[in-house]
Parts: structure tokens; sequence; C-alpha cells
């Protein structure tokens, strides 16, 4: 699962001490570029929640907002880490380490 540390909580709004809007914009403009890549293959976006961040009172409007938004553009699927191991242990194609 790729991981994006300047999506994350974490990094945006503790380390950075960035507000709430700058994480969103940052959030939006990744969203926005890796679904138009996903016309040629398919992309995906972590987005780590820290709960002693996206906890606190305020936070969750704006990424509840966030994904709100996501889930009107057209053949964005969002699950969780869980299911989409599944899938990709299921596919034949995905690439396997020798143990």
């Amino acid at each position: 699962m790729p991981y994006h540390t300047h999506v994350d909580s974490l990094t945006v709004l503790h380390n950075q001490l960035q507000g709430l809007a700058a994480y969103e914009r940052m959030s939006r403009a990744e969203f926005e570029v890796l679904h138009a890549e996903g016309a040629r293959r398919r992309p995906t976006m972590s987005v780590p929640l820290r709960g002693f961040l996206a906890g606190r009172p305020g936070i969750p409007l704006g990424v509840e907002a966030s994904i709100a938004w996501a889930k009107g553009f057209p053949g964005v699927w969002f699950a969780r880490r869980e299911e989409i191991a599944a899938i990709a242990h299921a596919d034949p194609a995905t690439p396997r380490a020798a143990i």
C-alpha cells in the first residue's frame, strides 16, 4: 500500500503546524491528480489519520467534507487496507516476494 506522508495528519497538522484548511487543500489536490491518472492506471491514495489529531473537535468535519467531495467523482472506491490487501492477495497478477 503506498504511503504518502504529505497527506498524513501527523505531518500536516502536528509536525508542520498547519491547519485543517491546508490539510484539506493538500488532500484534495492529491486526489484530483490521482483521479486523473486513474484513466491510465489504478492509483491508490492512503489517508492516514491519527486519533489524537483527527479526533480533535472540528477535524472530523473537514475530513468528512473531503470524503463527501471525493465521492462525487466517478469510479472512486473507498476501502480499508484489509479490503485492498484481500483483493491484491486474490489476484494472481499481484507480485509475490520469494520467502
